[in-house]
């Protein structure tokens, strides 16, 4: 069976075990990502890099990882991460994802994440209109930003948060498992813009 996951080509290999058409570490890094051995997965992400490997997702993946776990008290606390590591991880996420982006400067993900984050750090105003009209402006497609149109419109992108869900639970990685607990979250009514 063979399939797409953001971009790239892979193919299971085992129950557990994923072969990736990627650079060595990028491999260990989503494996110590879906295993939950976030700060490994945030070394191996780190020396994707270093190796010069370029890919959209090394970026997006270990930002993500940086903002979550810098600013998550919770998310910390139950993975056991000692806080004394983690005081430079909330800078590290903005120029993580700026170096991705002056690699991938059309990428609708890391757009879309650079910009969430941020709303979600600062209470930054991320409106229906704004996420729209980066969908509109950008090159490429992504479905991650349906994620926070559904909470703004769950019955209109009920189909892409499906579509979305069935993508985040091929890989579970720690951005892919985020957006699954936001979408798995019963809502009855959407946020008004």
């Amino acid at each position: 069976m063979e399939g797409w996951w953001c971009g790239e080509k892979y193919r299971p290999q085992a129950k557990s075990s994923w072969v990736f058409q990627m650079s060595d570490y990028f491999n260990l890094a989503v494996e110590e990502d879906i295993k939950q051995n976030y700060l490994k997965a945030i070394e191996f992400y780190e020396r994707a890099i270093l190796d010069r490997d370029k890919r959209t997702e090394i970026y997006i993946n270990l930002s993500f990882l940086y903002w979550i776990i810098g600013s998550k008290f919770y998310f910390r606390d139950y993975h056991k991460i000692p806080d004394k590591i983690v005081s430079s991880f909330i800078y590290n996420y903005e120029k993580t994802i700026e170096n991705g982006l002056s690699l991938h400067p059309d990428s609708l993900e890391m757009i879309f994440w650079q910009k969430y984050f941020f709303h979600r750090l600062y209470f930054d105003d991320l409106s229906y209109d704004d996420v729209m009209d980066m969908m509109n402006k950008s090159k490429e497609k992504s479905l991650i930003p349906y994620f926070l149109l559904y909470l703004f419109d769950n019955e209109k992108y009920k189909t892409e948060k499906d579509s979305l869900l069935v993508e985040c639970n091929k890989l579970k990685t720690a951005k892919n498992l985020y957006i699954i607990s936001i979408l798995s979250t019963k809502t009855t009514s959407s946020i008004k813009s």
